[in-house]
């Protein structure tokens, strides 16, 4: 607070570390709650607008020293976060490097193959009940189809996860796989045809 006050650069605030702002995909608000051994209690808070709020924290319980983030949900975010609750566990990593850096650490590519294994696991299940899939896609088809995009390893798989509507359903999204299979009846169809042609 006091670098603040005698005009620091703000733009340095926020700048906690990697996949910090990867909370505001799923949050509305971030807090963080932060107190050193010779200062006052703080929150920190923002919507991701650009724009924070600091502020003495008189309403949490003492921290003593540390911090705290707090992810306020989107509502439509809550139900599928409560489905999958894990912790990482790793050896320590270099946090007080450049993002870049931090990238190409082994640790850290161990542990993002991890967790993309765990989430195409996850999303294979949500996808066996069809409501579930439903709310999960309107929530995450944007993730799905970066994925594809930008995930060479898995780009394979991701596809059975997309959902498009069709002419044989335009109130009801289908896969690909169920585009396909229509598809294939009018080919084989075909197939099976005989065409004459008169002339006269």
């Amino acid at each position: 607070m006091e670098a603040l006050s005698s005009g620091a650069d703000i733009s340095m605030i926020g700048q906690f570390g990697v996949g910090f702002y990867s909370g505001y995909l799923v949050a509305e608000r971030v807090q963080v709650i932060s107190k050193h051994n010779d200062d006052e209690q703080y929150i920190w808070e923002s919507t991701a607008g650009g724009t924070f709020t600091i502020i003495p924290d008189n309403v949490s319980p003492s921290l003593g020293r540390g911090t705290e983030i707090r992810l306020c949900l989107k509502e439509d975010q809550l139900e599928y976060l409560e489905e999958k609750k894990d912790i990482v566990d790793s050896e320590d990593l270099p946090l007080n490097i450049s993002q870049e850096t931090l990238q190409q650490n082994k640790i850290l590519k161990d542990i993002c193959k991890n967790l993309v294994k765990k989430s195409l696991n996850l999303i294979s299940e949500i996808a066996e009940d069809k409501e579930n899939f439903n709310k999960f896609y309107k929530c995450f088809s944007k993730n799905i189809k970066l994925g594809i995009h930008e995930d060479a390893q898995n780009r394979s798989k991701l596809p059975e996860y997309l959902r498009f509507y069709s002419t044989k359903s335009v109130d009801e999204m289908t896969s690909l796989k169920g585009i396909l299979a229509f598809c294939s009846h009018f080919i084989n169809a075909y197939r099976r045809c005989r065409l004459y042609h008169a002339y006269g």
